[in-house]
């Protein structure tokens, strides 16, 4: 039987293909902090005991389609830092917006038996290392994933792409090479549709390869590499909760930061908090905070080559990146990118800030027959789909 686990899943790229020999309802909603009042983003929310699930987006909201032989199922949220919320589906109407209220939940540092000395930690973040390839997905493997860009210039929109990609990764989470990683990870975007003409190479470019790179667990020049663990101060944040299990929260530092170990050219510094589970140690999140010096269009990766009459201001960006659990394996969650970049113009000296903002929620990960790709498309320049979009329901924003 083919065997599909849906992972994040902000909206189904087609409705009704997943479920078309089911009558399906509609649950949809918003998440939030019992507390405060405010929307928890991104929580995890999906039937109980089976692979159905989404997420909710930056303003708490989510909705979904279930079949109808679920209605005797638990809904749930669940999210770093709450209780879980279930909620009997057969109390929901369908199409009816429902609030899920998440108690806020976590441990002080002083109730927890375990020391914050940085031998402690750095054990706890070796054998997060050392699970990998038990805690996760092996390949081959391919998904599909919503992809959205956006990039505004002094506060002004000025290029909107959003896609339906499909990936595929030989391997899946085993240790690599940064060289054999951009071998066995291919890409490709199945429909695009764009707010501006590609009239250039680098309206064309999408940063694809960039998201990849923040997967920290599949990427092995970052913390999880055991070679460099030492190379970062650590500290202990705190103990927080997610679906139950208790979860370290250990803040990191890089003391000397460059290429090696980051996969920027010209980082200056870089900092950041890894979430690991006590039961298993997986991580099951991961934020990073990263200064650089400049920055090439051709990604992080590659240094400034020719003139420029831009000099570089400030340069610093953010990535967030979460993993969802399904059986035994996690797998990718989703990840969110905001980059800023100031310029300077040598001649006026004007200064130009560009914002970008990208982020890749995967949808459905195929691991019994999976679509393997042979390269990465680099440049997409692809005619809009109509038919496909008007189908198409974004839940991001």
């Amino acid at each position: 039987m083919r065997h599909k686990i849906a992972a994040l899943v902000i909206a189904f790229f087609l409705p009704g293909i997943l479920f078309a020999q089911n009558k399906t309802e509609t649950i949809k909603g918003i998440v939030i902090d019992n507390a405060t009042g405010k929307p928890v983003q991104y929580a995890n929310i999906g039937i109980e005991g089976t692979f159905l699930g989404s997420a909710s987006n930056a303003s708490g909201q989510f909705e979904f389609n279930v079949p109808a032989s679920e209605k005797s199922g638990y809904l749930y949220a669940s999210a770093v830092g709450y209780e879980t919320v279930k909620k009997a589906v057969s109390s929901i109407n369908s199409g009816e917006s429902i609030v899920l209220k998440m108690e806020p939940q976590s441990y002080k540092i002083e109730d927890v038996d375990i020391s914050a000395q940085s031998l402690v930690l750095y054990r706890i973040l070796r054998e997060a290392s050392q699970k990998i390839s038990d805690n996760y997905l092996l390949g081959p493997l391919s998904s599909q994933a919503y992809y959205r860009n956006d990039i505004t210039e002094n506060g002004k929109l000025i290029h909107h792409r959003e896609a339906a990609v499909e990936i595929s990764d030989k391997t899946g989470y085993v240790k690599e090479t940064p060289a054999q990683e951009q071998k066995d990870i291919n890409y490709r975007f199945m429909e695009v549709r764009t707010n501006f003409p590609v009239s250039s190479l680098a309206d064309g470019m999408t940063q694809m390869d960039e998201l990849l790179s923040y997967d920290i667990v599949r990427n092995s020049s970052g913390i999880l590499n055991n070679k460099f663990l030492h190379d970062y101060d650590l500290t202990l944040d705190q103990v927080t909760q997610l679906d139950g299990d208790s979860i370290w929260v250990i803040n990191y530092t890089l003391n000397h930061p460059d290429i090696s170990h980051t996969g920027d050219f010209y980082v200056t510094a870089y900092k950041g908090k890894i979430y690991i589970s006590k039961k298993n140690y997986a991580v099951v999140k991961n934020e990073t905070w990263v200064t650089a010096s400049n920055y090439s269009r051709q990604g992080r990766s590659f240094a400034v080559t020719g003139k420029s009459n831009l000099k570089p201001v400030e340069i610093h960006y953010n990535f967030t990146t979460s993993y969802r659990k399904k059986g035994n394996k996690y797998t990718l969650g989703f990840t969110k990118a905001t980059r800023q970049n100031v310029w300077q113009n040598n001649q006026t000296g004007n200064k130009q800030t560009i914002v970008y903002q990208t982020y890749l929620l995967p949808s459905v990960i195929e691991t019994v027959h999976p679509n393997m790709l042979t390269q990465r498309e680099y440049f997409v320049n692809k005619p809009y789909n109509k038919a496909f979009w008007d189908s198409f329901n974004s839940m991001v924003q």
